[in-house]
């Protein structure tokens, strides 16, 4: 999956009020996002690893952080908030899913500025720091988080529980204290199951649920030392996840993501050409593809390759190019699909397919190339037969004669 651009992020919060809710992991979804609604740039690993800094680009620290005392504790508090011309994002960081700190963050949904999209996960510090029987505790907690989070926003807020991410086997950070450190090796497990509870009942309370720990089963190699936080690469493409169900929820199409041929120097991605779609959102530089989004260029090439081949021996055959092109097309369009796994087997699943048809061509033209041979043979025998019979045929009638003239 490509990412989403600066240009895309933009024109789709363009006037939007979007809240954060979470732990350091949801700081850092936080800060991707701000960085990315400003300029196409990755986070540096000291951003990633800073917090309760006074200013985060361009944003300012509302409350907790530097402005309080510094620690690892559950009382810990961080509010940040990002606001320009045309965009707001604001972060809560939270250790706990309901508390009398939630409650006032819910009060301050009820009488303020209501928001449009809600980003929230809260699972790690739950399950690890405050009971070690915790599974009745987070489902009760989850319950009443969810009531009053329903009562408090309008229909019209799009709210999106994603899911915690995977744990490492060896693991350290904030949250784990030395008082906790022998729930470590068990805390992986444990995340699994509190996934499933959490997606289960905010599902059934009727809100989108992102499968994080889904989405970067295979993909633990962006994941941090710790074993707990991950890189700038795993964190974009966390917002690009989140953006791409917020466009789907609110009916909006993206440009398709943008193909950048070129490098990455400093975080800043220097590209050398793009390749976007046609979208509701208009951009400064683009181009319409075919029906059922772009082919990569090498699928461009296979496909040329393929007409190339298939033109003059099955244009009227139902293997003809256009259904091996619509097979190429539909593997890689941007359809909703349940993750990159799907999408690369569809595509593989096309290439499988037009492997068979070249295959199936080159035996065609074999069969035809056999055939062939076999009547120039047949011709051959045919004119040089008869000669070779009319030549036996005079040798024996000379034989004839001079035996006649012998008894004489």
């Amino acid at each position: 999956m490509k990412s989403v651009s600066h240009l895309q992020a933009s024109q789709l919060l363009h006037n939007k009020f979007i809240v954060v809710l979470g732990d350091s992991i949801q700081r850092a979804v936080y800060k991707d996002l701000v960085l990315l609604v400003q300029k196409e740039k990755y986070l540096s690993l000291r951003q990633l690893r800073s917090k309760g800094e006074m200013s985060f680009e361009q944003d300012c620290l509302v409350e907790g952080g530097c402005l309080g005392q510094m620690h690892n504790g559950t009382e810990y508090k961080e509010v940040r908030q990002f606001q320009s011309a045309h965009h707001l994002v604001r972060f809560y960081f939270v250790t706990c899913i309901y508390s009398h700190y939630m409650k006032s963050i819910l009060e301050d949904f009820r009488h303020g500025l209501k928001p449009d999209l809600v980003f929230v996960n809260s699972c790690v510090w739950d399950i690890s720091r405050y009971s070690c029987s915790w599974v009745d505790d987070y489902k009760e907690n989850l319950r009443k988080f969810f009531d009053e989070l329903r009562e408090a926003l309008p229909e019209e807020t799009l709210v999106v529980w994603n899911l915690t991410m995977p744990l490492g086997e060896r693991i350290k950070g904030g949250f784990l204290v030395p008082e906790i450190e022998h729930k470590a090796p068990q805390l992986r497990y444990d995340v699994i199951e509190a996934n499933f509870y959490s997606g289960t009942l905010a599902d059934a309370y009727g809100m989108d649920v992102l499968d994080l720990h889904f989405q970067f089963r295979f993909s633990l190699h962006h994941r941090m030392k710790d074993g707990v936080h991950w890189n700038a690469v795993a964190h974009r493409k966390i917002t690009s996840l989140l953006l791409q169900h917020a466009a789907e929820a609110w009916g909006v199409i993206l440009p398709c993501p943008v193909t950048v041929y070129g490098e990455r120097k400093s975080g800043v991605t220097h590209t050398c050409r793009k390749i976007f779609c046609t979208s509701r959102i208009k951009c400064e530089v683009g181009t319409s593809p075919p029906a059922g989004g772009p082919l990569r260029p090498s699928m461009v090439i296979f496909d040329w390759l393929l007409s190339r081949c298939f033109s003059s021996a099955f244009s009227a055959s139902s293997w003809s190019i256009s259904a091996c092109r619509a097979s190429i097309v539909s593997s890689n369009s941007l359809e909703k699909s349940n993750g990159e796994g799907q999408m690369r087997r569809k595509i593989w699943r096309g290439k499988f397919h037009c492997l068979l048809i070249l295959l199936f061509f080159l035996l065609q033209q074999g069969k035809v190339l056999i055939q062939f041979g076999l009547n120039l043979l047949h011709t051959f025998i045919s004119i040089f037969g008869g000669g070779v019979q009319l030549l036996l045929q005079e040798a024996e009638a000379d034989m004839g004669l001079t035996q006649l003239l012998t008894l004489r």
